[in-house]
């Protein structure tokens, strides 16, 4: 009840002073919004890129390339062909940890033809596996089949983005006849458009064609970078018809060199054995000769939640800045209003009050300044996150989330307890005596 009565007493000081106070407020509005605009943005860097290596598997993928085998394995390198078939299909047959493996060629880009009309695609030789790799979809028709790998067949899977070049509607792709290499394919499959979930939002809202329209008046119609372009812009052919009738023609030393292997695991914690294994079991097939590497997405996962934990602490100290520039305002102005009250708060003593009384008032104005304040700087940080996924040209926008909320207006209401300590302490030494005799 203390306390209510206190800050009873505080909200009709702040109406009394309502100017001085709201000029006290806008350091804490300043600060709050700053916070919760940077912790918006931070998720949504977070977030964003969280989409991207789930959809992209690099959380649960390996992939074995072509390398330059050491100086001191100079005199052994002839006898290893480097990445082959049979490297996959050891993999397969003695792998324990492998949930798939995807042998891959990749052609050079493509340009494929349907009557007068023609794209440009990244060119795929692949199996079954490659849908698992790289997270693909088929929107229209069907993937390929281990059929289509036994006999042949010359049938492909376009990229949503050529289909649509070449046939207006992606769906009517789907058994119709491309051309490519001088040869004829039927398209059996079409996979869907893909797009990050923050670029779909904004595409909701209008928001990327106001953005490419500002770039187009900037004269820089370029663009942004789309981590989906190649999943948009592919063609895919099964990998026994290319190796029978496009392997040697493409310059391939045989017809079993591959490009690459990939391989896939249960989950991260997985990554490193599995990495292990991949290697010995095709150096063993290699004859020791280490001519390839085998990579994953470990080290970039590791660099990029560093380069995350590194932009929240940049957020936050620069934040936590503004939040300490308002503290210091509602110090002073709580200073002023305790020398204002000087004569007040010395009646109050002398017919009973309590330093501690006086400690709680002052301390819950300016935990009431602050409140206020943190309240209207979220509000403001609303607008301020809204505006920045307008203006800037992110790759993802902004989230806000209810931890934000709780963060920011935790911030200000720490800053303003804080920051009425000292005052709320003078008040309490304050001297009945000495303070009736202040005029």
């Amino acid at each position: 009840m203390k306390v209510l009565a206190a800050f009873r007493e505080g909200m009709v000081e702040l109406r009394c002073h309502w100017f001085r106070s709201l000029l006290t407020m806008a350091g804490i509005v300043m600060g709050t919004a700053s916070l919760f605009s940077t912790l918006a943005l931070t998720e949504g860097s977070v977030r964003g890129f969280r989409e991207f290596i789930k959809q992209t598997g690099g959380d649960t993928k390996g992939r074995i390339l072509r390398a330059s085998a050491p100086q001191s394995q100079a005199e052994r390198a002839a006898t290893s062909r480097g990445i082959t078939y049979n490297d996959a299909l050891v993999m397969r047959s003695q792998g324990t940890l492998f949930t798939w493996v995807s042998p891959l060629v990749t052609m050079n880009e493509e340009r494929i033809t349907h009557g007068t009309k023609e794209s440009y695609a990244r060119g795929y030789a692949a199996e079954v596996e490659m849908i698992n790799s790289e997270k693909l979809k088929i929107a229209h028709g069907r993937w390929l089949h281990e059929l289509d790998l036994k006999n042949k067949t010359f049938v492909c899977v376009l990229g949503w983005k050529v289909a649509k070049a070449l046939f207006d509607n992606p769906a009517s792709a789907v058994g119709q006849t491309v051309r490519t290499k001088e040869i004829n394919w039927r398209v059996i499959g079409v996979a869907p458009f893909f797009q990050s979930e923050s670029r779909r939002r904004a595409d909701a809202v209008g928001l990327n064609e106001k953005q490419a329209a500002r770039r187009k008046k900037r004269g820089n119609d370029d663009g942004e970078w789309d981590p989906y372009f190649w999943k948009n812009n592919f063609f895919a052919v099964p990998l026994s018809t290319y190796q029978s009738a496009l392997g040697e023609a493409d310059g391939k030393r045989n017809a079993d060199t591959m490009s690459e292997i990939q391989f896939g695991f249960h989950d991260l914690s997985h990554m490193a054995i599995a990495a292990d294994q991949a290697k010995r079991l095709v150096l063993a097939v290699h004859r020791g000769v280490e001519d390839f590497q085998v990579t994953t997405d470990e080290q970039s996962l590791k660099d990029t939640e560093k380069g995350v934990r590194s932009q929240r602490f940049t957020g936050w100290l620069i934040a936590g800045l503004s939040l300490v520039v308002g503290g210091l305002g509602i110090i002073n102005i709580m200073l002023a209003s305790v020398g204002d009250r000087l004569r007040e708060m010395g009646v109050r003593l002398a017919v009973g009050a309590r330093g501690v009384d006086l400690f709680r008032q002052v301390l819950t104005e300016s935990l009431a300044i602050a409140v206020l304040g943190g309240l209207a700087g979220i509000t403001a940080g609303f607008g301020l996150t809204e505006l920045l996924a307008f203006v800037s040209p992110v790759q993802n926008i902004p989230v806000i989330t209810p931890v934000n909320l709780l963060l920011s207006l935790s911030a200000a209401m720490v800053i303003g307890f804080l920051a009425g300590l000292y005052p709320a302490f003078k008040a309490m030494r304050i001297q009945p005596i000495e303070a009736l005799k202040a005029e």
